[in-house]
């Protein structure tokens, strides 16, 4: 599901294009460019490469400039009854003058999230059950 391009755009409605910029197979130090609503594109770097169990990313650079460093970090804990929880880091520092209008927006960027994490819950619900696949439980929080 993370290693595919078409998934992120229906679940994270904000992603509208996933590019590998990396050959298979993806390992630490894969690299992709994700297109997101309003113009700004990501160049990501993979510095944790784990799946389906843990992911981790930063920015190697932007196609805009509000956005001086940003990370995130995918866990899927397992839980009893073959479902799993989702748990989701973000640290990002903003460029310039977004650095004062950060904390204002921080509750409108844990809204965000929440709505990703609904959508991939939402996602994953849809998905069919391999019989030895985790289900995604109720308990998928963004931490930001």
């Amino acid at each position: 599901m993370f290693e595919d391009p078409e998934s992120w755009p229906i679940w994270a409605r904000a992603i509208q294009k996933v590019t590998w910029t990396s050959p298979k197979p993806f390992a630490v130090g894969t690299t992709r460019d994700v297109d997101i609503v309003g113009g700004l594109v990501a160049h990501e770097r993979f510095f944790v490469w784990e799946p389906p169990h843990r992911m981790a990313f930063y920015f190697v650079g932007t196609s805009k400039p509000a956005v001086a460093s940003l990370a995130e970090y995918y866990e899927l804990e397992p839980l009893s009854g073959g479902r799993s929880r989702f748990v989701w880091r973000v640290a990002y520092e903003s460029r310039s003058r977004m650095r004062y209008v950060s904390p204002l927006v921080r509750p409108a960027v844990r809204l965000f999230m929440a709505r990703i994490v609904k959508g991939l819950e939402r996602y994953v619900s849809e998905l069919p059950a391999p019989e030895t696949a985790s289900t995604p439980s109720r308990e998928a929080r963004a931490c930001g």
